[in-house]
C-alpha cells in the first residue's frame, strides 16, 4: 500500500467518500433520536482535549478533500471504524452539509484554529476533521452506515431515520459471533490507550491555574 492510498475496504470506502459524518455507537443514537439533536454539551469520554470542544461544538468527519491528504490521518480516524465506544457496531450517521449552514467550519478553517492563541494546545485530525458550532439537530441526519467493528468489510448503508434503531439492531443480529480477540491487537490497544491518557495527563499538568 502507497502511503496515499486509504487503506479500507474499497466498497466501504466509496460509501463514506465525499460526505459528512459523525461517528457515534447504538447506545448515543438512542439518545440522539430521543434528543433530537446531537449535543454538543455531553461529557467527553475521548479527546477531552480536541478543538471541538473548546468551541462548545460537535466534532464531524469531512471526507470531501483530496485522497491523498485523508491517507495522511487515517491512523488517527480508522479507529472510529474500528474501535466504538460501546459495543460491537460502529454507527457513522450522515448530516446533510447543506442543512448546516454557518455554523459548520471545514477542516481546512478548522486546522487553521490551532495557530490562534489559546487554541494551539487542542487537537484536531488534519484534513478530515470539521466541526459544527453548537448542537447538530437530529433533523439534518439523512441516513447511517453501521459498521461490525469485528470485520469492517461488513457494512450496511440504511437511508433516512425512520425505524434507525431498529434496523441497526436487525443488521446486528445478522452477525456471526465475534472472532476470539487477537492478543498482539490487544496489547497494542492498550498501549494506545496508555498513551492517550497520558496525553491528557500532561495537558492537565500543562494548563494547570497558577494560583
Amino acid at each position: 500500500m502507497k502511503q496515499d492510498e486509504i487503506s479500507i475496504p474499497t466498497k466501504l470506502w466509496a460509501a463514506l467518500k465525499g460526505r459528512l459524518w459523525h461517528a457515534t455507537d447504538l447506545q448515543a443514537l438512542e439518545a440522539i433520536l430521543s434528543d433530537g439533536t446531537i449535543r454538543s454539551d455531553l461529557p467527553a469520554k475521548r479527546y477531552k482535549t480536541a478543538l471541538s470542544r473548546k468551541l462548545c461544538g460537535v466534532s464531524l468527519f469531512d471526507f470531501n478533500g483530496t485522497e491523498r491528504d485523508i491517507a495522511k490521518q487515517q491512523g488517527n480516524w480508522l479507529e472510529w471504524l474500528s474501535r466504538p465506544q460501546q459495543g460491537r457496531l460502529a454507527v457513522w450517521l450522515e448530516i446533510n452539509r447543506d442543512a448546516l449552514g454557518d455554523s459548520l467550519i471545514d477542516p481546512a478553517e478548522f486546522r487553521a484554529k490551532t495557530d490562534n492563541e489559546g487554541f494551539r494546545s487542542c487537537k484536531v485530525i488534519p484534513y478530515v476533521e470539521a466541526c459544527h458550532v453548537g448542537d447538530v439537530p437530529a433533523t439534518s441526519i439523512i441516513g447511517a452506515l453501521v459498521i461490525d467493528s469485528c470485520v469492517i468489510k461488513r457494512f450496511r448503508r440504511l437511508d433516512g431515520k425512520d425505524r434507525l434503531v431498529e434496523r441497526l439492531c436487525a443488521f446486528q443480529d445478522e452477525l456471526p459471533p465475534p472472532p476470539p480477540p487477537d492478543p498482539l491487537l490487544t496489547i497494542l490497544n492498550e498501549a494506545i490507550d496508555r498513551v492517550r491518557k497520558r496525553a491528557v495527563a500532561e495537558f492537565k499538568k500543562a494548563n494547570k491555574p497558577l494560583k
